[in-house]
């Protein structure tokens, strides 16, 4: 008989008893080492939840008034001085008008004097004291003329100064919605013409007041020159021109009130961010200090964490060095430092609680860290604190 040939085994079969054999094996003992390593690691350190926070800004009326119009949207980001919110100006254009009339008014008055001062100094035929009264009249009410067009030119320039900034505001928005095919293309060109010969009248018109306020001192040195070669120094310039030049002053006052209430009109973002909230209504009446809206830095710069209430607060020092995780499977982290730690407990914000539906206390840890860690403002991290 001849020898018997040895079987052989398939390959597949010879897979299946590997598989069968050391292959658990070898996963049982990786489990028990990364078992023994969790252990180790929660018995060296202290784990606390948190959420990266950025930097919050409210934007509050300036002036009580009618909130005229709303330029931003919810989640918008905005930067500083971008215009958040516009408040009605047609209580201030109102004043503007009142100004205007008192300023016709004055300039009648005035126009009445230098029509009797005319008539009096084609009588006058000698140089008197009562001669350089009269001189004195004529320059001063031709002071008083230029100053008066001087204060005209800046009621005009306020008042287009208010038009320029609600069509700004304006143009923006259509802008914006026209960007985003929201809106009509064909409004934003209009509003932006608009705001082209607004500005334009602007300019305009502060050219025209440099010139009349040099007139206006020109003149004014012209009286004071006069006014020195008086023949008598008990001579004194006419009480309605003075009157009068009060009156402008007074007028000139108002007008600097008046730009100044008009930059309140005009809310705007004190920082870079986001619009997180909107806390009022177009046509809604505010009161000063009522928030309008508030914005919160895209970009977190710190992380406030929380210690539960069970824990010993002595396990965490200011200052102290810890490590702030984004998460563990993208495994991005970075160093931080302990800033402070409340004295008091604090509620948790529900979306770190452990149960739902049961509130949890704990003190908050206020954490700065490595900016290079690029954490979002509401973002969930990790803290890891040495024992």
């Amino acid at each position: 008989m001849s020898p018997r040939k040895p079987v052989r085994v398939p390959l597949g079969s010879r897979l299946g008893d590997f598989v069968r054999g050391p292959v658990p094996l070898i996963l049982w003992l990786l489990s028990g080492y990364g078992v023994y390593r969790l252990l180790e690691m929660r018995h060296g350190l202290t784990m606390l939840s948190g959420i990266a926070q950025g930097d919050e800004a409210r934007v509050t009326a300036l002036r009580p008034g009618k909130l005229h119009q709303i330029t931003v949207r919810l989640h918008d980001e905005v930067r500083p001085g971008d215009v958040v919110a516009i408040l009605d100006g047609t209580l201030l254009q109102a004043r503007l008008e009142t100004m205007h009339s008192r300023v016709a008014e004055i300039e009648a008055e005035l126009l009445s004097e230098q029509e009797r001062i005319e008539r009096e100094n084609a009588l006058a035929t000698v140089r008197t004291a009562e001669d350089f009264t009269q001189g004195m009249r004529r320059f001063l009410a031709e002071e008083t003329d230029l100053a008066l067009q001087v204060l005209e030119i800046k009621v005009d320039l306020e008042s287009d100064r208010l038009q320029e900034q609600r069509v700004a505001a304006e143009l923006a928005r259509a802008s914006r919605l026209a960007a985003e095919e929201v809106g009509v293309v064909a409004d934003a060109e209009d509003l932006d013409l608009e705001h082209q010969q607004v500005l334009r009248r602007i300019e305009e018109r502060e050219a025209l007041l440099v010139r009349a306020e040099l007139e206006s001192d020109s003149a004014g040195h012209r009286r004071k020159n006069y006014e020195q070669s008086s023949p008598s120094p008990l001579a004194q310039a006419p009480l309605l021109l003075k009157a009068l030049k009060a009156r402008i002053d007074v007028e000139r006052a108002l007008l600097a009130e008046v730009s100044v209430e008009q930059t309140e009109l005009l809310l705007r973002a004190p920082l870079e961010g986001r619009v997180q909230s909107l806390l009022a209504l177009e046509g809604e009446c505010v009161l000063e200090g009522t928030v309008v809206a508030t914005i919160t830095k895209i970009r977190a710069d710190r992380v406030v964490a929380y210690l539960p209430e069970f824990k010993d607060p002595s396990c965490i020092e200011p200052l102290e060095d810890v490590a702030v995780a984004q998460s563990f499977l993208q495994g991005q982290s970075g160093s931080g430092r302990v800033e402070s730690l409340s004295p008091g407990l604090v509620e948790i914000p529900s979306r770190l609680w452990t149960q739902p539906n049961r509130p949890e206390y704990g003190r908050a840890v206020w954490i700065s860290f490595d900016k290079s860690l690029a954490l979002l403002a509401g973002e969930r991290v990790e803290v890891f604190f040495q024992n």
